[in-house]
């Protein structure tokens, strides 16, 4: 399992908490490859936090670091699964939500 916690200084920050919360909704409700399901949270938690199954690899960083930038078919799989998670969200209504936090 991973645990995404805010960080305590975001925690009293009510636009990132409204932000955080609209994630966590969409989060509820999208679906799809490419995409790990939400599996609990607690938006307004003294300290929010969500939980997601784990996903073990490497970040986009640390890979590009390791090899090198993505070409061919590794970079054409990258961008169409990128793109089929952005489409499942925008279709649960998250085109506002902030993937990122």
């Amino acid at each position: 399992m991973a645990v995404k916690v805010v960080h305590p200084a975001q925690a009293g920050d009510e636009e990132f908490r409204a932000r955080f919360k609209r994630e966590v909704e969409v989060s509820r409700r999208v679906t799809g490859p490419c995409l790990v399901a939400l599996l609990a949270a607690d938006p307004g938690a003294a300290v929010p936090w969500l939980a997601t199954p784990y996903a073990p690899g490497l970040t986009l960083g640390a890979h590009i670091a390791a090899h090198g930038p993505l070409s061919g078919a590794r970079l054409y799989a990258l961008a169409v699964g990128t793109a089929a998670a952005l489409a499942a969200v925008h279709a649960a209504g998250g085109r506002d939500a902030d993937p990122g936090g």
